[in-house]
């Protein structure tokens, strides 16, 4: 059986590292405490890797995942864009399972959905809007700022993520008071 160990000092590469880890943590789930714990001291060029097994792994077992996400909401601030992009994808991939639980994440993730890389943001706008349609009152909140990022957003991808959720929301504050309003009406000349 492979060890965390032998997999990341193996010269294999990194999709192959991602997929052994993902099979080492299905095999025992108490692999992913180790993983989780282990992070600090792994190389800088495998944390990207270990943090996409683990996005991997929150996809198939969010309430495993979700004991840990502390350590997920500390690192969508990780100075590594691959870190910081696999950490807010794990995130949104937890909002199902309990998005209240997440709702620290939030400030930082705004912030990231200003970033200039184009992943960090689709990233950051895939748990922006799965946190928002986890949690009613966490939508409703956020409605505004999801039409700002949407009306701001160059990246036609990402800007459609927001409509999307925006739709399944409902309007925005501003946009049920217009149309409250009367039509206007032309008046002939």
């Amino acid at each position: 059986m492979k060890t965390m160990e032998s997999i990341l000092g193996s010269s294999i590469t990194a999709k192959q590292k991602e997929v052994a880890l993902v099979s080492l943590i299905e095999g025992d789930s108490g692999q992913l405490a180790a993983l989780v714990e282990r992070f600090p001291r792994v190389s800088k060029s495998d944390q990207g890797t270990v943090m996409a097994a683990l996005e991997s792994f929150s996809r198939q077992r969010p309430d495993l995942v979700l004991l840990h996400a502390g350590f997920f909401v500390d690192h969508i601030e990780d100075p590594q864009p691959r870190v910081r992009w696999e950490a807010s994808r794990v995130v949104g991939n937890l909002a199902g399972a309990n998005a209240s639980v997440l709702r620290s994440a939030v400030p930082t993730l705004l912030r990231n959905a200003r970033h200039e890389g184009t992943v960090v943001r689709w990233s950051a706008a895939f748990a922006l809007t799965q946190l928002a349609m986890g949690d009613a009152v966490l939508g409703r909140e956020m409605l505004p700022r999801l039409a700002e990022l949407a009306r701001r957003e160059t990246g036609g991808g990402i800007r459609k993520m927001y409509e999307k959720a925006l739709q399944r929301l409902g309007p925005t504050p501003t946009a049920a008071r217009r149309s409250r309003k009367a039509p206007l009406r032309r008046t002939p000349s």
